[in-house]
Parts: structure tokens; C-alpha cells; sequence
């Protein structure tokens, strides 16, 4: 269950069946399903990546991070399956359950949560720490799971119950890590007191206490096939103590900064450490010096894990996952699939079964929705000074409109991804491109404070399909009378009749499309207007405004009929849904969901964690599709069924 959300219907206030519907998908993280995530080839967080584990079968990886979210990933794809969201501070610690169906996290707000790998469902928060959770361990039966930290307190829970079973107390210092043994038998930590100990997990008591005079030992792991303890201490060195006499064995001298990973092989004669130094370095038992340096990250690394092939290291450093052959010691490369910085549009094509984003990188991709696997790539002999602002696809001859950064539409062959015409249409950036619904015309918004009107004909410049060529440059193109500021939005009536444009000078004007002119200009915005949007049949408009606050007009009469508030960030898009829904994206980090017709905030999906600021946002029948600042592409499957009423999630390591 994927928890994004915090917000539910106001308090006392009556929820029917035609309020909710099928929007009720975005309720709370029971009912909401992030079904994939496009174009995303890095595996990165918002904020640092604490901690890192990987399944038994190599082929997944969850991470926890500072902003608050820990997240699973697809090695093979390279792409984020699901975040879960509903700390509230830093998940300093991550761990996958043998069979991979369960995550647990731990976080600097005091909770261990258990969650359901495959739904995302929250499904316990474990309370009784006092201060900030450190490590996190599953036993290797998965029914038990370990947690400690910060209050110097070894929590053992029952995974079923979600209740303590035990506690061990005994390190007079912050507890750093945790692990079981392989038959689960043994419980080993680590602590800034200078100790590792050993507890036995039948009889759930104490057991041998290694000591340390090199200082804090950040991490501790069974070594040499469950014959030693090997500890990180501060001074950079690794300590070794055989578990049977108890005696020290070796000291494990070479890294230049703090160790906080140590991986051990089960049948083999060395081990590897992972350093904030930057390396990764193997290490033959007995042996002081490091047999080599198997990477240098060049960047700190917080923690690191050995894939099930033994093929690979994955990497937390930063934000991001690296990923580097054990062989070579090199990272390897991504493929580099899909967007690189900001996707400014998204539409749905095909009858939603496939979908076109364009972005600040100058691509336009088409995917296919269900599967998310690119399918092709429309190119052009240079790319667009800035990239793509803005996209609109015509039924009528299958072509796909793209505005430009410099002022440019680009006509495309939406089948074969090839150019069939371009104008130069505005002298700054398209803010905004729209076909009619009759297919007539094409409007165009821009950062020059105009919008324009292209008239087509299956979807191409009547001047290109007439074989008329730039007749004085602008044969069938007629500019409209100029805002005093950027037009951040356009919308067509259903009929086609009318245009609206919203601007930074805060006007919200209405135009005659057949008769080009303008009819009347609306200020009910004290900020710029951001977002326009056409609602039924009537000349009703929505306007978002940089403030935050959307409003509803009704423009044949004058009035203002509504006022949404709620969002802290300029509204940067608008959808609507089936059931009188409407959508609204803010760079508040938010998307918020409301009942047009009562007025009523039905749900906030926070994207803080998941993802950063929301750039753009499609609705297609049930798919709700939000384009954003990093490259990614967010799929919301908004058809779930409803089991009943949402419950707000309870919420309350590392270095």
C-alpha cells in the first residue's frame, strides 16, 4: 500500500456516492497505486540515501532516504516499482524479509513500519523507541524482526502481532546495527559504547561481549562463515574477534574514512568494506592489508550491498544508487531511457493505451501506458533550443503538435515519429498548445504575451496541406491582442466556439474563436493566473492562480461561483475527471483532488519523497498521469475498488 497522502474529507462534512466514485482510488494509500514511474534511470532520492538492501533474488533493491520515504526499485529496469511514504523523518534503516513481501523501516521520528512490498500497504507501525531508530534486521525465518537505536534499546518483534516480544538492554551507547545469524539462532550488535554483543535469540538473553579501545563502532557483521565478529570502529579500521575464545584476530587497516558497510560471502576467504571514503575495498581473513581497492566512488558512501549474483555492488552514495561490476571496479552505465530534467507535457494517445511526454531535454517520447516500455522516439536534426513546452495531439490525421522553448510549433506524424511541417509562431517560449475539439484550429500560448491561432486541416497549417507556402509568413495565422504579461494557459470550449487565456497580469480573458476577437477580460485573481480549464457546457471556467487558489467562473454571466483553496505554491496544472472531479497540481509538492460541484477538498496525494515538483498533468479514462522536475512520469491507476472508509495513516539513524 503506497501511503500519499494525509488529508482526508473534512471533518462532519457527508461523503456520497457521487462525491467519491471511482476518485475514492485516491484516498489514503489503501485505495491509490503508483503503478510505474517512465524515464527514470538513476535510482535517486529527493535527500540522501541512508541505507540499502536487496532481495534474495537479486533483482530488487529498496532504499531509505532523509526525504522521508523509502522506495523499491527495479535493478533490471532501473526504474522505482513504489515509494513508501508515512514517516515523518528520515528512514535511516531498510530491510527486505527473506521472501521479499515484507519491508521494514526505520526512521529518526522513533517508528519501525512494517509494509506490504507488493501493495504498499502500511500494515503496522511499531512503537516503543524513545529516540531515533537506527538499524532494522528480519530473522531468516522472517517471523521475527530486530530494531534499535538512539535510546540504547534492542526491540524484538513478532512481524504477525506487531507486538514487542523482548527487549535487550545492556549497551550503554547508541546501538548502530544489526544482524542475525544465518540459522537465526544469534542477534549480533553494535554500539558507540565500543562493544559488539551477541544475543541468543531462544532463550532471548545476553551472550558474549567483544570490547573495542578504538572508539565507536558504526557497524558489525558475522564473519569468516560464522566463526568471527568484524566491526568498524572511527579510527577507519576494521576489528576482527573470533566468536569461540572470544580473543581478538586481526585488525583490517587501509580505509581513510568511516566504514559503515561490511559485506560478508558465505563460503568464501574474504570480505568487503564500504567506506565514506569513497572505496569499496576485498580483504582476505587474517590479512591487516586490503588485498585491492575494488571501487573508488569518488563520493562518500553510506552504505553498500553485494547483489545475489555476486556480479555487482549497489551503492548508496548521495542521493543516487550506483551500481559498479565487482570485476572491473567501474559503475555501470544506465540505459538512458527516457527523460533528463523536467517533463513539461504528457498527453494520453490511442484511447489511453499509449502515452507522449516531451521535456526540457528536447525528447518526445511515446510509451506504451500499460506496460511503460518505450515504444519510439520522435527526433529532428537539432533539437529544439531549451526543449518542448507544451504538446497536443489531433485525431484527425494521427499528427502531435509540439511548442518549443524558442517559440516554435512542430507538426509530427504521431505514427512514424516523423517531421511533416514547423512554423515559428511566437518570439518566446509556447507556454501552452491546444487543438480545437472540432479540429479546425490550433491555439498557442506563449511567454510573449500573445496566443495565436493556426488553422489546419488533419491536424497540419492549412498553408502545408493547401500547398500554400508562407504566404507573407503568416498566410492563415492571426495573433490575438496582447496580455500585459506571460499567457501561462489557453482552453477551448467543447463547441469550439470560445477560447480562454489566463496570464502573469492576472486577467482572465474570453475570445470569439470563429470571429477572433475579444469579448470581455475577468481580475479575480490578485496573482498572475497560472492554469485555465473549461468545465461542462456552459461558459464556465476553472482558473488556478500563482497564490495557489483555483477559482470557478461563470464567464456568459460574470460571476464567480466557487473558490478551492488549499494549496501553499503556484497551481501549475489542471485535469478533470469522471464524477465532476477535478485535479490540481502545485509546486506546494501536492496534488489535490475536489468535488467541482460542492467544492469539497476529497483528498491532497503528497509527492513529497515520492518525487519532486509536479511539471504537467494528464487524465485518461482511469489513469492519472503527472509529468516532473526530475525526469519522471507518474502513473496513478485511479480505478480501485473501495472497501470502505480511509483512515489516516499514524505517524509520528542515522549519521
Amino acid at each position: 500500500m503506497l501511503v500519499l497522502c494525509a488529508s482526508l474529507i473534512p471533518a462532519g462534512a457527508a461523503a456520497d456516492d457521487s462525491e467519491i466514485s471511482a476518485l475514492e482510488a485516491l484516498r489514503q494509500g489503501q485505495y491509490v497505486r503508483l503503478n510505474g514511474m517512465f524515464g527514470e534511470y538513476d535510482l535517486s532520492h529527493a535527500g540522501i540515501i541512508w541505507s540499502i538492501d536487496v532481495s534474495k533474488d537479486g533483482k530488487y533493491a529498496v532504499t531509505g532516504s532523509a526525504d522521508r520515504a523509502a522506495k523499491l526499485w527495479n535493478l533490471q529496469t532501473r526504474t522505482e516499482v513504489r515509494a513508501f511514504i508515512g514517516h515523518d523523518s528520515d528512514v535511516t534503516s531498510v530491510a527486505l524479509s527473506p521472501d521479499a513481501s515484507r519491508l521494514l523501516s526505520g526512521s529518526k521520528d522513533g517508528t519501525v513500519r512494517i509494509w506490504d512490498v507488493a501493495t504498499g500497504q502500511q500494515l503496522a507501525t511499531l512503537e516503543g523507541h524513545e529516540d531515533w531508530v537506527l538499524a532494522v534486521a528480519f530473522s531468516p525465518d522472517g517471523k521475527t524482526a530486530a530494531s534499535a537505536g538512539r535510546d540504547k534499546v534492542i526491540f524484538i518483534w513478532d512481524i504477525v502481532s506487531g507486538k514487542a516480544i523482548a527487549q535487550f538492554k545492556g549497551h550503554t551507547g547508541f546501538v548502530s546495527s544489526l544482524e542475525f545469524s544465518t540459522d537465526g539462532s544469534k542477534l549480533l550488535s553494535s554500539s558507540y559504547d565500543q562493544s559488539v554483543r551477541l544475543w541468543d535469540m531462544k532463550t532471548l538473553s545476553p551472550g558474549k561481549i567483544f570490547l573495542s579501545n578504538q572508539g565507536w563502532l558504526l557497524t558489525a557483521s558475522f564473519g569468516n562463515n560464522g566463526r568471527s565478529v568484524l566491526a568498524s570502529a572511527a579510527d577507519n579500521i576494521i576489528l576482527e574477534w573470533r566468536i569461540d575464545s572470544g580473543l581478538a584476530e586481526a585488525k583490517y587497516v587501509g580505509h581513510e574514512g568511516w566504514v559503515y558497510s561490511i559485506i560478508t560471502v558465505p563460503g568464501s576467504s574474504k570480505f568487503f568494506s564500504a567506506s565514506l571514503d569513497g572505496t569499496i575495498r576485498s580483504w582476505r581473513y587474517g590479512e591487516s592489508d586490503p588485498d585491492k581497492v575494488l571501487v573508488d566512488a569518488e563520493m562518500p558512501i553510506n552504505d553498500a550491498v553485494l547483489a545475489q549474483d555476486r556480479g555487482s555492488f549497489l551503492v548508496a552514495s548521495g542521493s543516487k544508487v550506483r551500481i559498479y561490476d565487482v570485476a572491473t571496479g567501474k559503475e555501470r552505465a544506465a540505459d538512458r531511457q527516457g527523460h533528463i530534467g523536467p517533463v513539461r507535457a504528457v498527453v494520453a494517445v490511442a484511447g489511453g493505451k499509449e502515452l507522449a511526454s516531451a521535456g526540457a531535454d528536447g525528447k518526445i517520447i511515446v510509451w506504451e501506458a500499460k506496460s511503460h516500455k518505450e515504444l519510439r522516439r520522435f527526433s529532428t536534426e537539432a533539437k529544439p533550443r531549451g526543449g518542448y513546452m507544451a504538446l497536443s495531439y489531433s485525431r484527425s490525421g494521427d499528427i502531435l503538435a509540439a511548442g518549443t522553448e524558442d517559440g516554435a510549433v512542430l507538426f509530427f506524424d504521431y505514427k512514424n515519429g516523423e517531421l511533416e511541417y514547423s512554423t515559428q509562431q511566437h518570439e518566446a517560449a509556447v507556454t501552452d498548445l491546444k487543438y480545437s475539439p472540432d479540429g479546425r484550429y490550433l491555439v498557442s500560448a506563449s511567454a510573449d504575451h500573445t496566443f495565436a491561432l493556426l488553422k489546419v486541416k488533419n491536424g497540419i497549417p492549412v498553408e502545408k496541406s493547401s500547398g500554400v507556402l508562407d504566404y507573407l509568413g503568416k498566410a492563415f495565422f492571426q495573433a490575438f491582442g496582447k496580455h500585459k504579461g506571460r499567457v501561462n494557459s489557453i482552453d477551448i470550449s467543447p463547441d469550439s466556439s470560445r477560447i480562454v487565456s489566463g496570464s502573469n497580469d492576472g486577467a482572465i480573458r474570453l475570445w470569439d474563436a470563429d470571429r477572433e476577437q475579444w469579448l470581455h477580460t475577468y481580475r479575480e485573481h490578485r496573482s498572475g493566473v497560472s492554469a485555465v480549464r473549461f468545465y461542462g457546457k456552459r461558459l464556465e471556467v476553472l482558473s488556478g492562480a500563482i497564490s495557489g487558489v483555483v477559482r470557478l467562473m461563470n464567464l456568459g454571466e460574470g460571476q464567480k461561483e466557487r473558490t478551492f483553496a488549499g494549496h501553499k505554491g503556484a497551481v501549475v496544472a489542471i485535469a478533470l475527471g469522471q464524477g465532476h472531479k477535478m485535479y490540481t497540481a502545485s509546486v506546494d509538492s501536492s496534488i489535490r483532488v475536489w468535488a467541482i460541484d460542492s467544492g469539497r477538498e476529497l483528498q491532497t496525494i503528497d509527492l513529497r519523497g515520492v518525487t519532486d515538483l509536479p511539471q504537467s498533468m494528464f487524465v485518461s479514462d482511469s489513469k492519472l498521469y503527472v509529468g516532473t522536475l526530475r525526469g519522471v512520469i507518474l502513473d496513478f491507476d485511479l480505478t480501485s475498488p473501495v472497501k470502505g472508509k480511509a483512515k489516516p495513516s499514524k505517524g509520528r539513524k542515522k549519521r
